[in-house]
């Protein structure tokens, strides 16, 4: 996704909500109505957020999320 747009990660482990995301640059959150399993991944997604900043690696891993641009 362009930067334009905003940066979006996928949640893998548990759905969005204050303290399961980063806060700094959060500019929208979505939570599925119930976990969908992605074949390509082979894994639940509870939903996504969008920042208008790129995460690091480590807010990736210590919130177990999934970035757009590798999926």
């Amino acid at each position: 996704m362009s930067p334009m747009y905003g940066y979006v990660y996928f949640c893998r482990e548990r759905p969005p909500a204050p303290g399961a995301v980063p806060r700094e640059g959060l500019t929208e959150v979505y939570e599925y109505p119930h976990p969908i399993h992605d074949q390509m991944l082979d894994h639940d997604l509870y939903g996504y957020v969008r920042y208008s900043r790129k995460l690091t690696e480590e807010e990736i891993e210590e919130y177990e999320l999934y970035p757009q641009e590798e999926y």
